[in-house]
């Protein structure tokens, strides 16, 4: 393998990564939502963890209100992931950001992509951008 071969076999972020580092702008703030393999991302990521302790966005119950948090904190798109692990566990999260992902007002889905590594758990990943 080239290492470019091995990093896409053994970096699930390799595709996701490769598609923001040469089709965001530099300015781009990308909220991660579920991913925390963030090294080959050349843009500011911010874990979903880290954002809610800062700015309590979940707290908020409509999608006007946690777009407007992201916003003033600069967040230009989010990054969902599908993790395709057949042991984790089907149950479905209350998910406030759901708001803002489904309201076409707030944000539109700019690329989905799959991970290709044959090690590790496979995720389906999801770029917005907000509006």
């Amino acid at each position: 393998w080239s290492s470019g071969e091995y990093l896409r076999k053994t970096e699930r972020t390799i595709p996701v990564a490769d598609w923001v580092n040469e089709n965001l702008p530099p300015n781009a703030r990308i909220l991660s939502l579920v991913e925390p393999h963030l090294f080959y991302f050349d843009r500011e990521v911010i874990l979903d963890v880290e954002f809610h302790i800062r700015t309590h966005y979940k707290d908020q119950s409509s999608s006007a209100a946690i777009a407007a948090i992201l916003k003033e904190k600069g967040i230009t798109h989010i990054l969902d992931a599908d993790i395709q692990d057949p042991t984790l566990s089907d149950v479905p999260m209350h998910r406030p950001i759901e708001l803002v992902l489904k309201d076409t007002r707030f944000s539109r889905s700019l690329a989905s992509l799959q991970s290709v590594n044959v090690l590790g758990r496979r995720s389906r990943y999801i770029l917005y951008k907000l509006l």
